[in-house]
């Protein structure tokens, strides 16, 4: 497993689009609560308050159709510790 920067992982998230089943992503992230998650497919997902102003973002699991699996998944751009197979780090 390689390393990216958080800067690169945020530039590329940028570069995708909203519910784009075509855009599929695996993500791992640290909540809240402390417990670790990971996402194994999902798509780039937004929720109703300014999640840049709150250095927040959200995924939304999907199944192997581009269907639905959980609800939207909120987490903090600091708690993220994997994206597409890399380590994320500072």
């Amino acid at each position: 497993m390689s390393n990216i920067r958080l800067k690169d992982f945020l530039d590329q998230w940028d570069k995708l689009e909203k519910g784009n089943a075509e855009q599929v992503f695996s993500i791992g992230f640290v909540q809240k609560n402390g417990e670790a998650r990971f996402v194994n497919r999902a798509v780039k997902s937004g929720v109703r308050y300014s999640m840049k102003d709150n250095e927040h973002r959200a995924c939304l699991p999907v199944d192997q159709d581009g269907n639905a699996t959980d609800h939207v998944i909120p987490f903090s751009i600091w708690r993220v510790t994997q994206f597409n197979g890399n380590n994320v780090i500072l």
